[in-house]
């Protein structure tokens, strides 16, 4: 079992020689670290170069000549990699010295497509702010199938099997989808993917120092307050109809890809499309509710998803009990 490391970096001279050497200190060294540079302009590439002349691993790192964005950089450094499984990186973190150690015994003991744990946030001098993200409770396994609304995790936090950017390339490739209709970035789609092939493993560890700064390239975790019940509702149909948009999006993504009959996609069964079309069947439902349908017909709505099972909690492929609530406020005309 081999794992590479998959960095995207511009301008981090800053922070990068803190995230390398906790590489370096790692109980399980990576067999690859792999570094796509989005044409930075100041010592960035240098000080992973020197980094590369100290470790007994193999350091790639790939030069762009363009700014290409931070999405297309680190699809360039996914593409990279040679191991079994990649870990996301950022270049500003920390990470624990046993990261790559748990995450792999996880992969490994669930033959898991991905594992996700937690983080500290922390500021730009690593104190922390109170706060660890995602604030979801208990180490625990999701079963194939899985669907995205199950997964909660941040990138940065993901270690999954290379078969995932495997897939992920073919529906880029093989289909009319992009990467703008499938999801809004690898933090989305890397899970969603994931949930195609295999069990997903949340571990209840904060395993990086997850640092927040004004120059940080991805907003996840800027936003430290916490919205209010209203403001949760009066957003609740708006997040139900482009999770429904998604996930139809998907389907159509992944019938294009398995058509032009190339591996790994041929792994996507019928148990899982099967899944994720019942899926869409319960969003639209759950989306007339929110549209305001009157008071008998949501609650007829809202019973017979009920008695279907869809809010059986988010572990075990249902909305949960807090989408209940929201629904059946909903039902009411609450908000």
């Amino acid at each position: 079992m081999t794992i590479s490391i998959a960095i995207a970096t511009f301008n981090g001279e800053k922070y990068i020689e803190a995230l390398l050497a906790s590489l370096a200190q790692q109980t399980r060294l990576p067999d690859e670290v792999v570094v796509s540079d989005d044409n930075s302009t100041d010592s960035t590439v240098e000080k992973i170069e020197h980094f590369a002349t100290a470790v007994p691993f193999k350091v790639t790192i790939l030069r762009s000549q363009v700014r290409q964005g931070v999405i297309v950089n680190f699809y360039k450094a996914f593409q990279a990699c040679e191991s079994d499984y990649i870990a996301y990186c950022d270049q500003d973190d920390v990470w624990d010295a046993h990261k790559l150690e748990r995450c792999l015994h996880a992969l490994r003991s669930n033959d898991a497509a991905l594992v996700i744990h937690k983080s500290v946030v922390v500021d730009s001098d690593l104190v922390p702010l109170g706060r660890i993200l995602p604030e979801v409770h208990g180490t625990h396994t999701i079963a194939f199938p899985a669907a995205p609304h199950q997964i909660h995790g941040f990138g940065h936090q993901m270690v999954f099997k290379k078969t995932v950017f495997a897939v992920m390339a073919q529906l880029y490739e093989h289909s009319t989808a992009t990467q703008e209709t499938l999801c809004q970035n690898f933090d989305e789609l890397i899970p969603t993917v994931s949930g195609m092939l295999g069990p997903i493993v949340f571990l209840d560890e904060p395993l990086v120092l997850f640092r927040r700064h004004a120059q940080a390239t991805s907003p996840a975790g800027k936003n430290m307050s916490r919205p209010t019940l209203q403001e949760r509702a009066s957003a609740k149909r708006k997040d139900i109809d482009q999770y429904l948009r998604r996930i139809t999006t998907l389907l159509v993504a992944v019938a294009e890809s398995k058509a032009s009959g190339r591996a790994p996609l041929a792994q996507v069964d019928v148990q899982y499309t099967t899944y994720m079309n019942d899926l869409v069947k319960s969003l639209r439902r759950r989306s007339s509710i929110h549209a305001g349908i009157g008071l008998t017909k949501a609650f007829v709505a809202v019973s017979a998803l009920l008695l279907r099972g869809a809010y059986r909690g988010k572990s075990a492929g249902g909305f949960g009990f807090k989408n209940l609530l929201a629904d059946s406020l909903a039902a009411l005309r609450v908000y």
